[in-house]
Formats: structure tokens, sequence, C-alpha cells
């Protein structure tokens, strides 16, 4: 497995200070049949080394620009990508090819080579890592993409490839086109007739039909009402992918046609869900353990894998599980883990465990499928469901003590109640893009909580809330919901709490079925009965967990059918009146954890030793992967001996014969690994 880290050498320089964001236009990248090839270059703020995109345009091979769409909104327009890859800090490389009909195919296929090549030579010259590059295309450009990155050779591969509604499968769309299209045509010069030989040439060019074991990871995303490019052929070139054992996830957007500028309509947090794939894909060192069920990986279960992992230190280790289902639940003991599937709908962890049996009868391993005991741990790219089955009673899927705990890009599901529950004393969790089921307190933090981009499903028509905060522990705590979508059977409720909470909601949307009821706060008896003396008692005891009042804060949501009048905007009677844009998931944990931060964990101090050795203190826990070798100002070079796990980290004399390389990234969860910059303090 260490022979998966590239080579590098890591040059320390003084600071310069950050560099602004930058356009440079028209770059030439080669030139090809007497025409010049360019790209503008779209560098994020910052000092890298970035990741890298090359974006691919579309417009049927014969239009399209690197720059500007066709007409704005218009089938070629890319301009929707722009944005959100410089924000991520992700360097950018948008190509213009040669076009049909003027240049027949593989013309503009020899482009993307070309640029690719150029790319791996000249990216650092921006700031870009050539170890990390990332192909990305749209519709034909999509084609593109794919193909360039199921033919690559050494020359042209690449880390990753994005197809957005990508043409993989020419053959397929003949019976839709009645013959081969117009811009079939123009590419390879046919006639509308399907011959043989016209068969074997469009064969010949669509990526399903060059796909092999050994390719880089993909990711489409295709609008399943898309009338130009059936979404069918993405389902079609993902099993191919899948049956290769090639990494391919899919993000279907419901609703949404074949342009890019109608997507934001149908699901607004598409570019954060490919930013994330992104930077997970890209920034991620090589996993340090394999699990896979077929028996070609470290471990053929997750539960020996974690068991392996000493607990106390502070070092990422990465367990990366492969596609297949898992019916075992598992124990999280050590800090730091990463729990990452090869693919969120394909890689499965299922057991079937009751609260009430495992009160009955319980283990060493815990209450849900998936339990957590250490901080900074990571679940994310996997689907998790408890299969106890029972509509009602508690039934955990994701259980954890752990503080910062990340739930991302998951299937969370349960029938029972407590699906999702994470229960430290003044925990931080922080949750993105989630499809989480359950019966009554599904979603229930306790401590400060920030969850985006998610579906939270009600499954029980008898249930009485679907999300629950205790935040009695300080004032601050804080349960934020951004830009979910919440659904239920008739009469579902919205949320309540038994102790003191405090609920932000924003760019919410409800289903019609919901009740018109606000989020409440528990009083016993519940229903109809009579109070007894032991819910008097209770009652009293649950005054002195509920001082603060209630705190239930609403922008921007909306129910199918109608608002009720408690949606109303109201974070002016929130404590200091946050304005939307201020709810962040810094501002959630009170900047004591941000875990969108792009920032880089940075050298504070350069300590050389009598020995010769040279200490490395850096601003954060760091975690090493591999053996990086540093060259120092005075040209000497050294490579890591030790201290992975904490901020200090030792490098010595440079070992001969050692295959070195590595990269050195944040301990801390977060909802992308970070990379270390080594760059010297300023003087």
């Amino acid at each position: 497995m260490r022979a998966w880290f590239a080579s590098v050498l890591i040059a320390l320089a003084l600071s310069g200070g950050p560099l602004r964001a930058e356009l440079i236009s028209d770059v030439e990248y080669g030139i090809a049949a007497g025409e010049r090839l360019l790209l503008d270059v779209r560098r994020p703020a910052g000092e890298g080394p970035f990741p890298v995109v090359i974006m691919i345009h579309g417009g049927g091979w014969g239009s399209g620009d690197k720059g500007m769409p066709e007409t704005p909104g218009g089938g070629a327009d890319i301009s929707v990508w722009f944005t959100p890859i410089e924000q991520a800090g992700i360097l950018a490389f948008s190509i213009n090819y040669r076009l049909a009909s003027a240049h027949r195919w593989p013309a503009c296929l020899d482009d993307v080579q070309i640029a690719v090549r150029w790319v791996k030579a000249h990216a650092a010259d921006y700031g870009g890592d050539p170890s990390r590059i990332a192909l990305f295309g749209h519709s034909a450009g999509g084609h593109l993409a794919c193909m360039a990155g199921v033919v690559a050779e050494d020359d042209t591969r690449v880390q990753a490839v994005v197809g957005f509604a990508p043409v993989t499968d020419f053959e397929q769309e003949l019976p839709i086109r009645g013959g081969v299209s117009l811009a079939l045509q123009n590419l390879h010069g046919l006639a509308k007739e399907v011959t043989p030989e016209a068969l074997e040439v469009l064969r010949a060019s669509s990526p399903i039909n060059h796909v092999r074991p050994g390719l880089p990871p993909f990711l489409i995303l295709h609008g399943d009402a898309d009338k130009t490019v059936p979404s069918q052929q993405t389902l079609n070139f993902q099993a191919k992918l899948r049956e290769a054992r090639v990494s391919c996830e899919l993000i279907t957007l419901p609703g949404a046609p074949h342009r890019l500028s109608e997507w934001a309509k149908h699901d607004p947090a598409w570019p954060r869900r490919l930013v994330a794939w992104l930077r997970r894909t890209l920034e991620s060192p090589a996993p340090d353990l394999v699990v896979s069920a077929r028996g070609d990986g470290d471990f053929a279960t997750i539960g020996a894998a974690l068991r392996s992992i000493p607990v106390g230190r502070r070092e990422r280790t990465v367990v990366w599980i492969r596609d297949g289902v898992y019916r075992e639940k598992v124990r999280i003991d050590a800090d730091c883990v990463t729990l990452r599937g090869e693919s969120r709908d394909a890689t499965i962890v299922e057991f079937a465990q009751g609260m009430n049996e495992f009160s009955e009868k319980p283990d060493l391993i815990g209450r849900a499928v998936i339990n957590i005991e250490g901080d900074d741990c990571v679940i994310e790219a996997m689907t998790v469901r408890n299969t106890h089955g029972v509509i009602g009673p508690h039934a955990f899927a994701i259980f954890g003590r752990g503080d910062r705990t990340v739930v991302q890009d998951a299937n969370v599901w349960s029938h029972g109640a407590d699906t999702l529950s994470l229960w430290a004393n003044g925990g931080r969790y922080y949750h993105a893009r989630l499809d989480v089921k359950g019966s009554v307190d599904f979603v229930c933090p306790r401590g400060w909580c920030f969850m985006r981009d998610s579906v939270i499903t009600q499954v029980n028509p008898g249930a009485t809330a679907a999300i629950w905060h205790d935040g009695s522990r300080a004032r601050d705590m804080k349960f934020v919901l951004r830009d979910c979508r919440f659904d239920g059977p008739p009469d579902w409720y919205l949320a309540r709490h038994h102790a003191d909470a405090q609920f932000y909601l924003l760019d919410a949307t409800f289903s019609a079925t919901m009740r018109d009821r606000a989020p409440y706060r528990v009083i016993y008896p519940l229903g109809d009965k009579p109070a007894t003396e032991a819910d008097i008692a209770r009652n009293r005891e649950l005054d002195k967990k509920n001082l603060w009042g209630e705190r239930f804060y609403f922008w921007n949501c909306h129910r199918d059918g109608g608002d009720y009048a408690w949606h109303a905007d109201n974070l002016v009677a929130a404590d200091g009146a946050p304005t939307p844009g201020q709810i962040t998931p810094a501002w959630t944990f009170a900047a004591t954890w941000d875990p969108e931060r792009t920032d880089a964990p940075r050298i504070d101090r350069v300590e050389p030793l009598d020995s010769g050795e040279v200490v490395l203190t850096f601003s954060e826990v760091v975690t090493v992967k591999g053996v990086p070798t540093v060259v120092l100002r005075d040209g000497r070079r050294v490579t890591y001996v030790g201290g992975s796990g904490s901020r200090r980290l030792t490098f010595g004399a440079a070992r001969e014969g050692t295959d070195l390389g590595g990269v050195i990234i944040a301990s801390e969860a977060g909802a992308w690994p970070r990379r270390a910059s080594l760059t010297l303090p300023a003087k």
C-alpha cells in the first residue's frame, strides 16, 4: 500500500502571504493541425499547492467555449462551475478543443490528452499539484472526460473523473435519434444511416466499451428528466465501472433537465455535493486499511480492521470499505478514525439490533450498528441501517459519545427511534448530505450540531417528533439545520425536546403532511391521560433543565401546500439576532471548531537540533502518511523521522534507497482532509 504514495520533495520557502484569486485567459497549451489550443487558468486565492480540475465544455462537439456560454443558460454554459470551484480552493484549467465538423474524431479527444500532459507539466507554475488532477466535463465534454479517463496511459492518467450528464454510449442513442444524430454525423463524418461500419466507429468512441480495472474513481451527476442524454446511459456506465471494481459515485438530480443552469432549481446543494466529493477524492491520501467482503483487502470485516487500530494516539487512520454488504455491528474506540465506504449506495453496513433486546442482553460492542467512542471520527460514503425492522421502539443506526464527529454523504436508516444519536456531554457534530429515516426523535444530538443538505423522513404514523435536541449543559448549545427536506406520513410532528433546546432551521422545506404544531417541550403525561404523581415529579425534575425558554428559530422555511404561522422568519429573536449569512458551522460551534475550514495546518516554528535534525512545530496536531522529504533553505534534504499524531515533527538525514514520498494532513475531523502547508513562517 505504501507504493501508492507519490515521491514528493517539499521545498520550504518564506511565506509571501496569501495570493488573490486570478483569471489568466488564453494560455496556449499546444498547437494541432495549425490551430492554437487555448485554455483559461482560474487560480483560487491562497498559496497552494491546490488540487486541479481540467474543465471541458459541452456543445455537441461542434460548439461551446472555455469561458463564456454560447448563450446565457445555454446547453454549453459551464459558468456555473467557476465560483464553487474557486471558493473550494481548487485550481481550474478550462480548455477549448478543436470542434466538429471542421475537425473529425479523434481531434477533440487528442486535444484533451494534450491538455492533460500540459497541465501535468505546468500545474505547479500556477500553484497546482500535478499529482491531484480531475477531468471535468458536461454533455459532449462529459463524454470527452470519461473517454480520456478510460483510455488513459501513464502520461494522461488522472486521479479522478467527473461527468455531468455525459454521453457514454453512442449505440444506445441510435433508436432515440432515429439513426446517427447530426452531432455524431459531424463528429465522425458519418451518414444518418446506421451501417456496420458506422456502428463499429460509434462503439469504438463510446467510453462504456473501454472500461477496465484500475481506472481512477468516477463521479457522475445526471438529471433524471434529461431529454438530451438519457440518464439510463449513466446507470449502465456506473454498472460497467463497478463490474470492473472501479469506484463510481452517482448523484441523481430529481426533475433536472440537461442544462447545468437549470440544476440549482431542482437541487440547490449540488455544487456543495460536487465539491465535497472532489476534495475528499483529491485531498485524501491512500487508505491505511482496506476492508473487502470479497477477501481482497487487509480485512474481511470492519470490526477486525477497527480492533487493529491502537487506542490513545492522535494519528488519522483511514479505513476504506469496498462495496459489499457487511452484516455486523462495530465499535470505534480509537480517536481520529475515518470510516469511508467505496460508494454511498453499495457499501452497506447493517445489523438487527433493538434497544430493548440490547438492554436484556448487552454486549461490549454497543447498542447501535456503528458505535463511536473515540473523538474526531468521520463516517462517510456508505449506508448504515439497523434492520431490526419494528416501527417505533429504539433501534439505533449510529450512536456516539465522541467529540467532533462527522457523518456525511451517507444513508442512515432505521424503523425505530433514535436512528442518529450523538450524545457526548458537550459534544460537537457535523452532518452533511444525509438521508436519515426513523421513528421518534430519530435525529437527536446532545450538545452542538450543524446539519446541511439532508433529507429527514419520518416512517412512523404515530411518532411525536422527527428531530430532538438537548442543549441543557450550556446556553449556547444549538442544533442548526440548513437546506434540509422533511417528509413523513400524515400529521407527522417536526420537533420536540425534554431539556433545554435551541433549534435553527434555515431554507428548510416540509411536506404537506406535516402537522400544524411548532416544536414543543414534552410535558408528562403524554396524550390525554390524567397526570400521576410520577408524572408531576418527572416534570418537576425537567423544569431544572428548562431554564432558557422555548427557542425555535426559522428563516425561509416553507411547507408544500402553504406555510404555518410558526414558520415565519424570526432570527431577530435569537441571541445576538444573527443574520442567515452568519449561521455557519464555525458560528454554530462558537468558533471552537470549523469542520468546513479550508485553511491548511501551517508551520509555526522551525527548530534545528544539535543532532542535525530539525523539528517543525505545526499550528495543530497533524498526521504523516508515508515518508515526506523536505528540502531546507540550505539545500539539505531531510526525511521524516517521527512525531505523527502531534504538533511537532522531526526530520533527519535523508535515507538513501528508501521509497520516499508522502503527505502531512490535519488529524482533526472535518468535512474533507486538509493537507499541511510547508511554508516557513514569515520572519
